[in-house]
């Protein structure tokens, strides 16, 4: 049991529970209410990818975690590297496997995404942002996900899921760019070059800050023109936007990594706040 224990953290299962949630929250957004089996495999099919994603990108960070995440399992040897590819390599099977009991739009998207992340492991998180916006992009597609686990075909039901979307990759976006800021010193020592590298820790907080305003604003619209109702915008300025703002606020003009740890885990917690948002105003 308790190597089962080590396996989930390093598959950071709170982060997987997230994802599958984004699936959940995608079904519930064009009218799902907890019936049938469909979205519950593709919340799975989801979260096994995601924690596969998770496992190798501790793999190929071990020289990086080691200075950086000193308190992970890789880095403490809690969990043999042997090991560890073949819980990503069965998570990863079993993700599959999962989705292509939903359908076939399904195992398309956990095929696709299995495949950009490792593109994003062996390669392409080198490249200043375009990683951030992979990861960013992945973590918006959860709601897509759900939405077609539920009804395949979108066609009126685009523009709901489509906003989720969007709102999940603007904010992961801002957490990737305020967890490479917390991350330079370590990434440095090993030669990762990061867009904080290139703009220094106060202008990629100033982009991150920027971005978020962009999602803010795109984030109180739906109940501005009436879409969504007077708790979802409550939760969305008191719940998220506030706490975020105030968090990122205190980052920009102190960028060292005790605030950035903070605004991490702040804006974290607004992601659930969010999607629990979009779960009330879609009940309503």
């Amino acid at each position: 049991m308790q190597s089962l224990g080590y396996l989930l953290r390093l598959a950071r299962f709170g982060n997987c529970a997230i994802a599958a949630i984004g699936v959940f929250v995608g079904a519930w957004l064009i009218g799902w209410r907890l019936e049938g089996g469909p979205v519950y495999w593709a919340a799975l099919a989801t979260a096994l990818v995601c924690g596969a994603g998770n496992i190798v990108n501790d793999i190929v960070d071990l020289p990086i975690d080691r200075r950086n995440r000193p308190d992970r399992m890789l880095p403490r040897g809690l969990v043999p590297i042997p090991r560890a590819w073949m819980a990503a390599h069965l998570a990863n099977l079993f993700g599959v496997g999962s989705a292509a009991l939903v359908g076939w739009p399904v195992a398309i998207v956990g095929i696709s995404a299995i495949a950009l992340l490792f593109a994003y492991n062996f390669g392409l998180k080198a490249i200043p942002l375009l990683g951030n916006l992979l990861i960013a992009l992945l973590s918006g597609l959860t709601l897509i996900t759900g939405s077609l686990a539920f009804q395949a075909d979108l066609t009126w039901h685009w523009p709901i899921p489509l906003l989720g979307a969007v709102l999940g990759l603007l904010f992961h976006l801002v957490r990737e760019i305020i967890k490479d800021t917390e991350d330079m010193a370590g990434d440095a020592a090993v030669g990762v070059v990061t867009y904080p590298q290139l703009v220094g820790p106060t202008m990629a907080v100033g982009t991150a800050f920027a971005v978020f305003i962009a999602l803010a604003l795109l984030a109180v619209t739906p109940a501005l023109d009436g879409t969504f109702g007077r708790t979802y915008l409550f939760l969305v300025l008191f719940g998220v936007i506030g706490p975020s703002v105030g968090a990122l606020i205190a980052a920009t003009l102190r960028p060292e990594r005790a605030l950035l740890g903070i605004a991490s885990l702040v804006l974290k917690l607004g992601m659930v706040v969010g999607l629990g948002a979009l779960v009330l105003a879609a009940a309503a």
